[in-house]
């Protein structure tokens, strides 16, 4: 299952230190914007993954829109929501939605990105598709939201990659990539 950012107000920005939201900016700076520590967030429409199947394996696969090579330490989470809305401007957005358990979370050090339009890929969040599509409101065709943090050593505007959104260009915006299984059904005899 693929399914990529399709709407502007469903991939945004919100600065750390006052919760002020950007829903339209033409790209996403992951864990830096400049001097601003910032989270991203993506909102994933209509994700076909059955309740409770078995997640083997997920990323989201990022096209670059400036180079960055300064070293980055970034923390996946999702939203713990079992069809989130589209992000808003209120202040706090992101932040203030409930995330996946810190236990699923993903840390990622991206390597540089050197060349624009190239695709580079989160490490398998498997974890966090998992504990989302196990909630028991899940149900395929739900909305899926992706939260991407400043990790802890993410300190100075170096900690930067910056990836398409959907307002800057609209085929390259974030794409959620989930590769899943679902058991057969045990009839009874």
């Amino acid at each position: 299952e693929s399914v990529r950012v399709s709407s502007d107000n469903d991939d945004a920005e919100e600065r750390v230190s006052d919760g002020d939201m950007s829903r339209g900016s033409s790209d996403l700076e992951l864990g830096y914007d400049g001097n601003t520590r910032q989270i991203v967030g993506m909102r994933f429409r209509s994700v076909d993954i059955p309740q409770g199947a078995t997640i083997n394996s997920a990323y989201i696969e990022f096209t670059t829109d400036e180079t960055d090579s300064g070293a980055t330490s970034l923390v996946i989470f999702g939203e713990a929501d079992d069809s989130p809305n589209q992000f808003a401007n209120n202040d706090d957005n992101i932040s203030d939605r409930t995330k996946t358990s810190n236990a699923n979370s993903v840390n990622w050090s991206p390597s540089a990105w050197n060349t624009t339009n190239e695709l580079h890929q989160t490490p398998d969040i498997s974890s966090i598709i998992q504990e989302i599509v196990g909630r028991t409101g899940w149900a395929a065709n739900n909305n899926l939201v992706i939260i991407i943090e400043p990790g802890s050593g993410c300190n100075s505007r170096d900690c930067q990659r910056t990836a398409e959104s959907h307002d800057g260009e609209s085929g390259s915006a974030p794409l959620l990539v989930v590769d899943y299984t679902v058991a057969a059904t045990q009839l009874a005899v």
